[in-house]
């Protein structure tokens, strides 16, 4: 996949990937396709009228000791416990997949599947998940590559090694827990013993507190050597990673959270929740408190509470090019 994707982008062509969800997958075989399916395959008459039988017009009623429901049409899934049902299924996706491979259907580019279309829900906001998008288009091969193989899970760890039967055990070889993709990113207790994931962190946040050094009239601390210290104004109980209190007494609370893609909300809910107190302590000495949750995976994508450090930038009236640079080089 990562080839096929890498190939689009250098040539500059539209690329689709549909996923089929297999989950409930006898239920999602339609009543129309298998029609068109005996027929393909030339099964004889008197068979396909047999199997029709069973799913023209099919209908079902659900029958309770209160109520009985109005007849309700099924027009799709095959008959459960039914030895044909397994037949039918394989032989209705292995013919849609391979009439999908020919030629005459690969130049439509995409099909629109408005009733058993897959719903998409963006859950990122726009201007980063787009701004993600473009840097993505820019990375050099190798690192463009490791992305793909990043997003689609197919990177060497030890758990993929062994279902691909390339190594003998799944587990870590620091910390013996199964070497998931999660595990590697974001698990590992021998990584987080060596500073590892400090590392990552902190060199984020370093380019964030040297930039932000150039907000005119602002006091700016940052839980990094070579900045003073957040404890100067929290004290030591509570230290956010960063922050900026401006002229017009507006103090802007910053913490950052690098981690792996499917925790960004559950890593911004728990900020939210360290520092709650904090900010309403803060709010008896500052005009104005802003919380800035700046959550953050390992690829650079921003969760869905990192919208306020956009507003944040707005704020401090940095301008639309350099607001872009901050979000690029984050």
């Amino acid at each position: 996949m990562a080839h096929i994707i890498n190939t689009a982008r250098t040539k500059q062509r539209s690329i689709v990937i549909t996923l089929l969800n297999l989950k409930n997958a006898f239920g999602e075989v339609r009543h129309d396709l298998i029609y068109e399916v005996l027929d393909y395959h030339h099964v004889p008459n008197h068979m396909k009228n047999l199997i029709c039988s069973l799913y023209t017009h099919f209908q079902t009623s659900i029958i309770t000791e209160q109520f009985n429901t109005p007849i309700i049409t099924v027009g799709r899934g095959v008959l459960q416990g039914d030895c044909l049902s397994p037949l039918l299924f394989n032989m209705s996706f292995s013919t849609f997949i391979q009439q999908i491979k020919s030629e005459k259907y690969r130049q439509l580019g995409f099909w629109k599947l408005s009733e058993i279309g897959i719903p998409i829900k963006n859950h990122s906001t726009s201007t980063f998940n787009s701004l993600w998008s473009s840097v993505q288009s820019k990375l050099p091969k190798n690192i463009f590559n490791f992305t793909i193989r990043y997003i689609s899970n197919t990177l060497p760890t030890r758990k993929n090694l062994s279902l691909w039967e390339l190594s003998s055990t799944s587990d870590c070889s620091f910390c013996s827990s199964p070497e998931t993709l999660l595990h590697m990113i974001a698990g590992c207790k021998t990584y987080l013993d060596e500073g590892r994931f400090t590392w990552r962190h902190d060199s984020v946040l370093n380019f964030l507190a040297s930039t932000l050094t150039a907000v005119k009239n602002s006091t700016l601390y940052a839980d990094i050597p070579g900045f003073m210290n957040p404890s100067v104004i929290t004290g030591d109980r509570l230290r956010p990673d960063l922050l900026l209190v401006t002229e017009n007494r507006c103090l802007y609370i910053l913490e950052l959270t690098v981690g792996y893609e499917s925790n960004l909300q559950i890593n911004a809910n728990r900020k939210r929740q360290k520092y709650r107190d904090l900010i309403n302590e803060e709010e008896a000495d500052y005009d104005k408190v802003k919380f800035v949750n700046l959550s953050l995976s390992t690829l650079g994508v921003f969760g869905r509470s990192s919208e306020n450090f956009n507003g944040m930038l707005s704020s401090l009236k940095c301008d639309a090019k350099y607001s872009k640079y901050i979000k690029r080089k984050s």
